[in-house]
C-alpha cells in the first residue's frame, strides 16, 4: 500500500483517534451534562383533608361485620367467626362467607370475580375543593370541579384518588404518606428490580429543553440503615424495552415538565404487574437531594381493579375497602377512553407521587452516567 504524501499509516491512525474523539466531545456537546436516579416512592397521590368526605368509609373489622350481615350472619354469629378469622386463609368458614357473598339467581358466588353480583354499597368519595393533578382534558367540569392545592390548577383529573379518598389506608397530605400506599411500595421494591431516571441537556441547573428517560434496572434497590434507598449507588439498564421511556421536556425555575406521553413500567407480576399510563402528564422538582413531584394520565382503570379484586379478601381484612364497592365507583368515575360495546369508560384519571435519589447508571464496562 503506498501511502499518500505527507501521511504516514501512523498519521492515519492518529486521525481516526481524533475522528472518534471529536464525535464523543459533540455528542456530549449534545448533552454536556446527564444526572440520573432511581425512583424511591411511586404511589398513588393524596391530599387529604378535614372535611373532604361525608365520611370515612369503615373501618377494616366493621366492613367485615357489613358484609357477614349481608349473608344473614347475626352479631353473636360474627363474633364467634371473627374469633376464628386467621387473616384471610382459605378454607376457614369466614373466608369462605366473604369470598362466596355474591349473588347469581340466588347461588352463593365469589364476589370479586363477579363484582356486579352485590349491591353497589355506595362507598363515600371525596368531595372536597383540592386533588394534586393535572388538568388532562382541558376541561373545566361543571358542577364539582378539582383544584391542584399546590400549582392552583383548576379542572384537575384525579378521579382515581377521588374513588380511594375516603378510605383511612389511602388518606395522607405530603409530606405523610398514606398507610396503604407505604405497604404497597415496600413490598413492590423488596420483589422488584429498581426504576431508574435521567435527565439529559446542555446544562440541568439553567432554564432549557432537557430529554427525560425511565428505565428498569437489572438489580433491586438497595436500602440504608434507616430503611430508605440508598443513595449513590449503581445500576444496569435493563435492555427490555417494555420498561423503556423517553420524553422531551423544560426545566423552568427549577423544576421540569414534559411534552405528554406514554409511560409504561413492568412492577412485580404478584402484586401489580405493570402501570401503563397515556397523556403523560409530570411535574418535578429538581433539589440537591434527588427529584420530587408527580406522574399522571389515564390507566385502564379494570387491571387497577384486579390488583385488590385477585387477593380479596386479604385486602378487605387489611384496609376495610369493600372490593366490589371499589369496582362501582371506578367504573363510575372513570372518565376516558369509552368501550363501544359497553358504552363505560374503560380508563381513569390518576396522579401518582414521585420521588427519587442520585443514582449511576452504568451502561457499558465502567462507563458510566451520573
Amino acid at each position: 500500500m503506498r501511502a499518500m504524501k505527507g501521511f504516514s499509516l501512523r498519521s492515519w491512525s492518529a486521525v481516526g483517534v481524533l475522528s472518534v474523539a471529536l464525535t464523543v466531545l459533540l455528542s456530549q456537546a449534545a448533552a454536556a451534562e446527564t444526572r440520573s436516579y432511581v425512583v424511591s416512592w411511586f404511589h398513588l397521590a393524596t391530599y387529604s383533608q378535614e372535611g373532604d368526605c361525608k365520611a370515612i368509609n369503615p373501618l377494616p373489622e366493621d366492613q367485615i361485620r357489613i358484609n357477614l350481615r349481608m349473608v344473614g350472619k347475626t352479631d353473636p354469629e360474627i363474633d364467634e367467626l371473627l374469633k376464628t378469622y386467621n387473616g384471610g386463609a382459605s378454607g376457614n368458614e369466614m373466608t369462605n362467607l366473604l369470598v362466596n357473598r355474591g349473588r347469581i339467581n340466588g347461588q352463593p358466588v365469589n364476589v370479586y370475580s363477579n363484582p356486579t353480583s352485590q349491591p353497589d354499597p355506595k362507598m363515600n368519595t371525596l368531595i372536597g375543593k383540592h386533588v394534586i393533578g393535572f388538568d388532562l382534558d382541558g376541561k373545566v367540569a361543571k358542577g364539582h370541579s378539582f383544584e391542584d392545592p399546590f400549582t392552583h390548577e383548576k379542572g384537575v383529573d384525579n378521579q382515581l384518588a377521588v374513588a380511594f379518598g375516603c378510605w383511612v389506608g389511602m388518606r395522607g397530605t405530603p409530606p405523610s404518606r398514606p398507610s396503604w400506599g407505604q405497604y404497597v411500595w415496600e413490598n413492590l421494591q423488596e420483589n422488584m428490580p429498581a426504576w431508574l431516571m435521567t435527565l439529559s441537556g446542555e446544562d440541568l441547573s439553567k432554564d432549557g429543553p432537557i430529554t427525560v428517560t425511565f428505565d428498569r434496572a437489572l438489580e433491586h434497590a438497595s436500602r440504608d440503615v434507616n430503611g430508605n434507598i440508598l443513595v449513590d449507588t449503581a445500576f444496569r439498564l435493563d435492555p427490555d424495552q417494555r420498561s423503556h421511556n423517553e420524553f422531551k421536556g423544560t426545566i423552568k425555575n427549577g423544576s421540569l415538565t414534559v411534552e405528554p406521553g406514554r409511560f409504561h413500567m413492568l412492577a412485580d407480576f404478584f402484586l401489580i404487574t405493570k402501570y401503563d399510563f397515556t397523556n403523560t402528564h409530570i411535574r418535578l422538582d429538581i433539589k440537591p437531594t434527588g427529584l420530587e413531584g408527580y406522574l399522571g394520565g389515564y390507566l385502564e382503570w379494570l387491571p387497577f381493579y384486579w390488583n385488590f379484586a385477585n387477593p380479596g379478601y386479604t385486602i378487605e381484612g387489611m384496609t376495610g375497602v369493600d372490593i366490589p364497592g371499589l369496582f362501582y365507583n371506578l367504573q363510575k368515575l372513570a372518565d376516558a377512553n369509552p368501550d363501544p360495546k359497553t358504552g363505560f369508560n374503560s380508563s381513569i384519571s390518576a396522579t401518582f407521587r414521585l420521588e427519587a435519589v442520585p443514582a449511576f447508571i452504568v451502561q457499558s464496562g465502567a462507563q458510566a452516567k451520573n
